[in-house]
């Protein structure tokens, strides 16, 4: 694929939704760019600041964060497997405030615990809390929450 017309179809990718470096690399691989002409291409995009691994990392945490309910420990999981740089990930992370983060764990243990059968509350704390692990959320702050609903 010619260098130009390469650039372009990048431009508007990275113009649908925020992404990273890895994925716009990935997808110059696809479309058969050059290794040379994909630095250059990707170089041209974050000096035009179509790629901003930053506002990338900040828009992934925002979404996942407040849309899916998902805890620290996943959302870094997660952007460590998209090739984001860890600073960045640690810096976004630190910009959730605390008190939003313990209400979106309460509504994640409130909203388990509605659909549990269970009247032991040993068994229904021990699944409340595999629940709240799995979504990304820590141990310590889950148990202090679950106290609170069971």
């Amino acid at each position: 694929m010619e260098r130009e017309i390469a650039m372009k179809r990048a431009a508007s990718f990275c113009a649908e939704s925020e992404r990273n470096v890895a994925e716009v690399e990935r997808k110059l691989r696809k479309w058969g760019v050059d290794d040379d002409d994909i630095d250059s291409i990707i170089d041209r995009l974050k000096s035009d600041d179509f790629l901003n691994e930053e506002r990338y990392c900040k828009a992934y945490i925002n979404d996942r964060f407040k849309l899916n309910h998902w805890g620290k420990v996943k959302i870094r999981y997660e952007l460590g497997k998209r090739d984001v740089d860890r600073q960045y990930i640690d810096a976004a992370l630190a910009d959730i405030d605390d008190d939003e983060y313990i209400e979106v764990l309460k509504e994640v243990v409130e909203a388990k615990r509605r659909t549990l059968k269970d009247t032991d509350t040993y068994s229904a704390s021990a699944k409340i809390l595999r629940y709240a692990l799995t979504r990304g959320f820590e141990s310590d702050i889950v148990s202090k929450v679950i106290k609170d609903f069971i």
